[in-house]
């Protein structure tokens, strides 16, 4: 980054949001996504888009914006720096850990040395993918194109995934169960990849002011990490918590996800915001990363 972008972001918000119950809602309208995007860039704001989809699924959404965001993906395993003047369509990728390659034969090895069952997206077509997942045939390709972590099924006894873990472990990854899958990846996550994130943006001493915006337990700790946060209601109902130094909720609560709810619970925080000062969260709890307690890695 150059000392006069540098300079030009002094003072300027980064937005970093998660997408699946936050800016998309089930309808799953990535033109209506893109537009909330493109009236952020238009305020002069960075977005940071942070998921657990690889890379090749969130360039389906970036396409579609004026000024390409960034894209943290994969948990924070991968970050994409757009290029400039380039739209959604050139990246450069950098990759925590030793790749999916290298990934997958560890997982290939622990499966012939000790005789683990499981399947991961390697293992499986794009029309098993689908299946088990609910994606189209599309979507499910563009998620078998990963770039260092594997979702797989545990096929084998229960009692044996511990020692699954450890086996994974020892291999400088980790376990973390989602949803239907567990997700071996690298020791890394969302708020990792923000602080890398804010930190490559935020050069020459400039001090970007970052407002993280998600619903789900994988997202705690970028919310945490941000300087404004705000939640979207659980499918379980409810809401996240994100404590504040005291101790107290600090979240703004969106009425809805999806990209009008979005833009309406980013503009009323950053308001609340703007007109109080923004005190920084991080510093009075001490942290600028690193993971929420409980975080999974699923959306």
């Amino acid at each position: 980054m150059t000392r006069q972008t540098a300079a030009a972001l002094q003072g300027r918000w980064l937005v970093v949001t998660d997408l699946d119950g936050t800016l998309l809602d089930d309808d799953y309208d990535l033109d209506a996504a893109a537009a909330a995007i493109d009236a952020q860039t238009r305020r002069g704001r960075t977005v940071a888009l942070a998921s657990s989809k690889t890379c090749d699924e969130m360039r389906e959404l970036a396409r579609r914006c004026r000024a390409a965001p960034v894209l943290i993906f994969e948990n924070g395993a991968g970050i994409a720096w757009p290029a400039p003047g380039a739209g959604g369509d050139t990246y450069r990728l950098e990759v925590a850990g030793e790749g999916y390659t290298a990934l997958r034969g560890r997982l290939r090895t622990l499966r012939r040395r000790r005789g683990y069952r499981f399947l991961g997206f390697g293992d499986l077509s794009a029309r098993e993918v689908a299946e088990h997942t609910g994606l189209s045939r599309e979507g499910a390709r563009l998620a078998r194109h990963r770039a260092a972590s594997e979702p797989i099924l545990w096929l084998d006894e229960p009692h044996r995934l511990t020692a699954f873990r450890a086996a994974v472990e020892a291999c400088g990854y980790r376990l973390v169960q989602g949803g239907r899958f567990h997700h071996v990846m690298p020791c890394t996550d969302k708020a990792r990849g923000l602080a890398r994130v804010a930190d490559a943006l935020g050069g020459d001493g400039v001090r970007l002011r970052i407002a993280a915006l998600g619903d789900a337990d994988n997202d705690l700790g970028m919310l945490r990490a941000a300087d404004v946060a705000v939640v979207f209601p659980r499918r379980s109902g409810g809401y996240l918590a994100v404590p504040g130094a005291d101790g107290r909720d600090r979240a703004v609560q969106a009425e809805a996800p999806g990209a009008r709810g979005w833009q309406e619970g980013l503009e009323r925080a950053l308001k609340d915001a703007e007109s109080a000062g923004a005190p920084d969260p991080r510093a009075a709890q001490g942290r600028t990363d690193g993971p929420g307690a409980g975080e999974t890695p699923d959306e």
